[in-house]
């Protein structure tokens, strides 16, 4: 990597009578500094609305075109040895691959599918980044934004429940939980060594059950897409396999 420098030396600056002021050059560099977040923070909402429009260009896609494409990623994740499963995160793994916290990439992964989830034009999305004050601003929002679904956490919660009213019992426990008989709670469990199940803790606030809840009805709906397209992500494949 090539780093530049600036070729005129840099001296202490003084008040005025030959006193170092330390305050005056601190100021002096961190307005540098400032330009240089502000320009970096341009550059980086750029590339992250680039990754925007690829998303939404590949879920345009649709049959034998969309499973070419689906084929592709999965090859370019495998040989980066990445395990994304939603199309932003997988975008973002494959554009920021060269030497970067994963963690970070995976908050920039955050921010494309909360944008996405608001259903705005793409053309909005550096203004919604900045006017929700970046990147960290986005991740620490607590915004009820509807999803793609048309849902809410919330509404996909309830939707979970009415589901859960109307399926199979696994089985049956007595209530010994000091809980509203009347209202959804998880239970956290641990197998132990008997072959039984330890209870571990008792969750019954909406804040934490709701995401859990929601969880269950994107990862439903999930499944039932995929089996749809089982069929035909299978027959190009194997067609795939012919060609090579």
């Amino acid at each position: 990597m090539k780093i530049t420098m600036d070729t005129q030396k840099q001296t202490a600056i003084t008040n005025g009578v030959g006193v170092f002021n330390i305050q005056h050059s601190i100021k002096a560099i961190r307005d540098k500094a400032f330009n240089w977040r502000e320009k970096a923070n341009s550059e980086l909402y750029n590339l992250l609305y680039n990754c925007v429009l690829l998303v939404l260009e590949v879920e345009k896609l649709e049959g034998r075109e969309r499973k070419l494409v689906s084929i592709d990623i999965d090859e370019m994740l495998e040989a980066k040895n990445f395990k994304a499963t939603k199309l932003p995160n997988q975008i973002v793994q494959l554009v920021f691959d060269f030497d970067m916290d994963r963690k970070l990439v995976s908050k920039y992964a955050t921010v494309l599918n909360k944008f996405i989830e608001t259903e705005q034009s793409e053309s909005g999305f550096v203004s919604w980044l900045t006017d929700n004050n970046g990147i960290y601003g986005v991740l620490n929002s607590n915004s009820t934004t509807k999803s793609k679904s048309g849902l809410s956490i919330t509404e996909k919660a309830n939707a979970t429940l009415v589901s859960f009213s109307d399926s199979t019992t696994i089985a049956s426990i007595e209530n010994v939980f000091d809980v509203d008989t009347d209202k959804p709670f998880a239970l956290m469990v641990v197998p132990n060594a008997e072959g039984k199940l330890d209870v571990k803790r008792v969750i019954t606030t909406s804040s934490l059950l709701n995401p859990i809840f929601a969880s269950y009805f994107d990862e439903d709906v999930a499944n039932r897409k995929t089996d749809a397209d089982a069929e035909v992500e299978n027959e190009v494949r194997e067609e795939l396999q012919k060609a090579s």
